[in-house]
């Protein structure tokens, strides 16, 4: 015995197979609502060391490194003007480090570019970008931590271990639950 082939039942068979297929196709790219979490292996180790000059219009034109922050959460963080899911998150970046100003805010932001130091220096200034900005032009606070993609955020606890690495664009409430799990780190 034979189901008769309506219009209604073709629609629903390929309605079904439609959502098959979109849903292997979910599984095999990795669908991902929410942000990732890195895999560079850094979590737990200490933050590798670096001492590069800032940019922009900023107060002191003195290198900056992770040691400055020590008794502090910092979060570093990785981007460059070239990239557009970066530039989507310059405006809460820039809201964490006005709040990283009060005295008690217990952390700090340092952000590193890679890009052309007079892109980096024009995209601040155009956009009234104030937060702290250092130029990593040979690559190497890149590779020492294993960043493959931007934008990449760690958050480093105020013992100076790499506590959360974070994959991708973030949300304001993303960064802050990076700040509290860092705090308390151990």
């Amino acid at each position: 015995m034979s189901i008769p082939t309506t219009p209604s039942n073709r629609r629903a068979s390929w309605t079904l197979v439609i959502g098959i297929v979109l849903a292997v196709l979910f599984a095999a790219i990795g669908w991902h609502t929410e942000p990732r979490t890195g895999t560079s292996g850094l979590v737990g180790k200490p933050a590798p060391e670096f001492s590069l000059p800032l940019l922009g219009d900023l107060p002191t034109a003195a290198n900056r490194s992770p040691e400055a922050s020590r008794g502090k959460v910092l979060l570093l963080h990785f981007w460059a003007p070239s990239c557009q899911p970066c530039l989507a998150e310059m405006p809460q970046w820039q809201a964490l480090y006005a709040e990283s100003r009060s005295p008690n805010a217990g952390f700090d932001v340092l952000t590193v570019s890679g890009d052309d130091t007079q892109d980096v220096r024009a995209f601040l200034r155009d956009n009234a970008y104030s937060f702290a900005v250092i130029h990593d032009g040979n690559a190497r606070v890149h590779r020492d931590y294993r960043v493959t993609g931007i934008p990449h955020t760690y958050a480093i606890a105020p013992d100076g271990r790499v506590a959360v690495e974070l994959s991708g664009p973030q949300s304001a409430e993303a960064l802050h639950a990076a700040i509290a799990a860092a705090r308390v780190f151990r």
